[in-house]
């Protein structure tokens, strides 16, 4: 059920309107909602943290702004929700042009490591302050920040390892414009076959990041990978590098849904010490 703010906010900005509940969703609920102006994807949220969507409309707009067409646009915007253009998703994996697409919105210079305001990894707050490295950005605003509450172990473990950022994570590369949440499930392609991405957990890093989180869980083909480095070819050792990009992930996916992640983070933190 809408809450009842929200469903006075969609009549007044699409008129009388049908939903259709969908399914999935770990953190938000979804809906399709048609109306005598279009058909619409709402997420909603009975009781978000504030500006959870405002930060995500923001998100998508500043990938928009790099490469119109490859996020849905956002229709509206209220607190407990977000409306977004129905996608016509067509059927099979994220293949070469999503890659290419990926590829291009990293290569787009970004001023500098951090400096957005804070957004949300789930419902987790971001803290994006400027920072002069990548190194700093990751260990002091991304694992620091999850490390309280961890088991002791593992606690530990990131708070040894955050010093060691600044040896183990390239600094070559500038810092890029990520997706930042680039899962199998935040991807697809519509019906004409052009790709398309969702959900993001916005922010200016280092762009091996988001290659780490697409391949946490799969769900790429192989052209995926083919692609973006045959338009942005990636640094020495950057697959070396992928498991410490993914401990962020991984322990933030402890912080929402408990055990046996704190398992994995452990093992992926150790691993690197």
């Amino acid at each position: 059920m809408l809450p009842s703010h929200l469903e006075q906010f969609l009549n007044d900005s699409l008129g009388p309107f049908r939903q259709m509940p969908l399914p999935g969703g770990d953190i938000n609920q979804a809906m399709r909602l048609e109306s005598a102006r279009g058909h619409y994807f709402l997420k909603f949220h009975n009781r978000p943290p504030e500006q959870m969507f405002q930060r995500e409309a923001e998100g998508l707009e500043a990938i928009a702004g790099i490469n119109p067409g490859l996020v849905p646009t956002v229709e509206a915007v209220h607190p407990q929700g977000l409306v977004l253009e129905w996608l016509d998703l067509g059927p099979g994996p994220v293949g070469g042009a999503c890659g290419r697409a990926l590829a291009e919105v990293h290569r787009s210079p970004a001023p500098r490591w951090g400096g957005q305001a804070d957004n949300f990894l789930g419902t987790l707050r971001q803290r994006q302050p400027a920072c002069t490295s990548w190194a700093e950005l990751y260990g002091e605003y991304r694992l620091l920040p999850l490390a309280p509450g961890c088991p002791p172990t593992l606690r530990s473990a990131i708070e040894r390892l955050i010093p060691r950022l600044g040896e183990l994570l390239d600094d070559r590369d500038p810092p890029s414009h990520l997706h930042g949440d680039l899962w199998a499930g935040n991807a697809g392609q519509r019906r004409n076959g052009r790709p398309v991405l969702y959900d993001p957990a916005y922010a200016t890093g280092h762009r091996e990041l988001d290659l780490a989180m697409s391949l946490l869980f799969g769900g790429f083909s192989p052209s995926f990978y083919s692609e973006y480095e045959a338009c942005f070819a990636l640094q020495p050792g950057w697959r070396d590098r992928v498991r410490l990009h993914q401990l962020y992930f991984v322990l933030a996916h402890f912080k929402l849904f408990g055990s046996p992640y704190d398992v994995q983070a452990f093992e992926v933190a150790s691993h690197y010490l």
